[in-house]
């Protein structure tokens, strides 16, 4: 009989201090400070009971009663959840309007919770839901209680889990704010969102020394740009998600105020932050992938110029006039040699036209033209960029939206002509962004490669691989101007770098337009786009090049022949189709796509660099047997801009 006391009393013990010793150990909170969004709470405040002592698990739980369930007073149906972005059908219990009791074990909501890197456990005995948030935070509710364990911390929950018919329930309200998660409500659409918070949006130096603006989320999030007006400005929208706080500002040294704010709220297309950024002609703003799907990252990089031909060395400004007439004003620039120019037009109010020439030197480094004219009262030109890589900037302080011509001189191949007229245009009508180019030496046959998209404009994407359709064509048509100028062709490219040609948001039209103006203007003798083509169905797969011009046909033949035999791929054969860069260009042009980025085993490839250099050496095999039947391999002096 002693011998059982004393097990007995053991046994009391251990019940008693083995949670205890099983709890110990405090986690400090790194949640950020409270939300005054209109959204459901924020992350968690730190903080443990009303005297803000750390507990351990059951004592979150002591002195609390659970609450009665009214089961005749619920709603049974099937609710609609969003979370980032992705749509799930639920079934559920409806509480009260916008609250809802889900299943613990829906396939649906395990995937809404992967979005949090949250997983979810229910144990019977003790009847405590355990979330797991990462690797360190522990959140626990019990059936009936309005009442969780947050890291040790008592939390207060308005709707306590239940047990209905043998299955665990739920509800959002309660267990989205303690994964990090916003949780809204849209009344008139009847969709649940369980979206990430923005935490914050701020500036940052890459290991290469770029600026980038990065927004942080609680969870994966994607983005749009787009280009508004009125005041002109460049915007980010960070899709599906909530803002933490109120609406607020960073500053760049060159831009200015960037603001971001809840743009919309249970709206048509969900939950937006928006981050708008001031327009300038000396910031270009390029996204990037992120490997961290929760980042949405933009570089801010020094704006780059289009220069379709390169080579033309460093040149000098040997002579530069102004000459004031009545109608008119003329600027004329004489270089050392050849130059390329890229101008860019402001819009109302601020109507300046600045002109950047690279590779140009400017002795003087600095020079204000004060004039008399009533539309052109201010020019400045400037070194704008020192050695070794110069370039000079001249800026026409318009009036208005003034007439501007940029004309060569026929006699002298190294002068050039900006002509500013009296005469005002519109300029909803007229190109904001062009190039020019004096002369330029050729060694051969001239080809213009246009790697398809990039800049703002990504193309197609496979977000499951991080691959983005403008990078893959720039390396390929990278690659391909390498081998293309071993063989004596001169190669000039719609872009070098991840730009756009135009500039970033610009309508489609005049981003196509940009590029087909490179080829033509350069009289280049043949056009090649290259592109990775995309499908909703990720078995489609395959290799095709397009064509429309009588002229474009034979060369579209050559280049998928040679790309069928050396890549192995499935063959789609030639197509007609009226793409604007093949029925604008004026020499045989074609439109080749390398295969799908959303079928799986094709993206495997594109990833892959020595099948993107294969994939260059084919197309070289398609223009050599093109060229050797149809063009004349006679070198070129030189080619004079149009």
């Amino acid at each position: 009989m002693n011998k059982i006391k004393v097990f007995l009393v053991f046994a009391l013990v251990f019940c008693i201090c083995y949670p205890l010793w099983a709890a110990t150990g405090d986690v400090e909170l790194d949640s950020p400070s409270p939300s005054a969004s209109s959204a459901s709470p924020s992350p968690i405040e730190t903080g443990g009971d009303d005297n803000g002592r750390t507990l351990a698990p059951e004592d979150v739980f002591k002195g609390e009663s659970p609450s009665e369930l009214d089961k005749g007073a619920l709603k049974e149906g099937t609710f609609v959840f969003s979370s980032c972005g992705e749509k799930e059908k639920i079934d559920g219990y409806e509480v009260k309007p916008g609250v809802v009791l889900i299943p613990l074990g829906d396939g649906a909501l395990k995937k809404i919770l992967k979005n949090f890197n949250t997983t979810a456990d229910y144990d019977g005995d003790s009847q405590i839901i355990t979330f797991t948030r990462g690797k360190d935070k522990v959140i626990r509710m019990k059936i009936g209680y309005e009442v969780a364990d947050y890291c040790g911390e008592k939390k207060t929950i308005p709707t306590a889990p239940r047990v209905i018919d043998q299955v665990v329930y739920v509800s959002p309200d309660s267990f989205a704010k303690l994964i990090w998660a916003s949780f809204t409500y849209d009344d008139k659409r009847e969709i649940y969102y369980i979206d990430p918070w923005v935490l914050d949006v701020y500036l940052q130096t890459n290991n290469r020394g770029r600026v980038q603006l990065v927004a942080k989320a609680t969870g994966p999030v994607k983005n749009r740009i787009l280009k508004l007006r009125e005041p002109t400005r460049f915007v980010i929208d960070v899709m599906n998600s909530c803002l933490d706080g109120k609406s607020r500002e960073i500053n760049h040294p060159t831009l200015g105020a960037i603001r971001f704010s809840q743009n919309s709220l249970k709206g048509e297309e969900g939950n937006i932050v928006r981050i708008v950024i001031p327009q300038s002609e000396e910031v270009e703003i390029v996204m990037q992938e992120s490997e961290d799907p929760n980042l949405v990252i933009a570089d801010l990089r020094p704006r780059d110029t289009l220069t379709p031909v390169q080579g033309l060395g460093t040149q000098t400004i040997e002579r530069l006039d102004v000459n004031e007439k009545d109608d008119s004003v003329e600027i004329t620039l004489e270089a050392s040699g050849p130059i390329q120019l890229e101008w860019n037009r402001l819009l109302e109010p601020d109507n300046r036209f600045f002109i950047d020439i690279p590779g140009l030197v400017y002795k003087e480094k600095k020079k204000q033209f004060d004039l008399d004219s009533e539309f052109l009262p201010k020019i400045m030109v400037a070194q704008f960029q020192p050695l070794p890589s110069p370039m000079v900037r001249m800026v026409l302080y318009l009036e208005d939206p003034q007439k501007v011509e940029i004309q060569e001189d026929k006699r002298n191949p190294n002068l050039v002509k900006f002509i500013v007229y009296k005469e005002k245009i519109d300029p909803e009508k007229a190109a904001r962004k062009g190039f020019f180019v004096t002369y330029y030496p050729t060694t051969g046959l001239v080809i213009c490669l246009d790697p398809g998209h990039g800049g703002s404009d990504p193309g197609a994407v496979n977000n499951a691989q991080k691959v983005y359709e403008k990078n893959i064509t720039l390396d390929i048509a990278l690659k391909l101007k390498q081998l293309l100028t071993k063989e004596g062709w001169t190669v000039v490219m719609t872009r070098y770098t991840d730009r756009d040609v135009s500039y970033p948001g610009s309508p489609d039209t005049e981003e196509l337009e940009s590029r087909v103006i490179v080829g033509n203007d350069l009289k280049a003798d043949i056009f090649v786009s290259i592109h990775i083509n995309a499908s909703v169905n990720s078995s489609v797969n395959g290799i095709s090049t397009h064509w429309y011009k009588g002229s474009d046909k034979e060369l579209a033949q050559c280049i998928q022949s040679s790309l069928i035999s050396n890549l192995g791929q499935k063959d789609l054969d030639i197509r007609r189709d009226r793409f604007y860069v093949l029925h604008r260009s004026q020499m045989p042009a074609v439109l080749v796509e390398l295969g799908f980025i959303s079928n799986p085993s094709e993206v495997k490839l594109l990833k892959d660099e020595k099948y993107r250099q294969k994939a260059a050496e084919a197309i070289m095999g398609g223009l050599r047997n093109y060229a050797a039947k149809n063009l004349k391999s006679t070198p070129k002096k030189s080619i004079k801009n149009k």
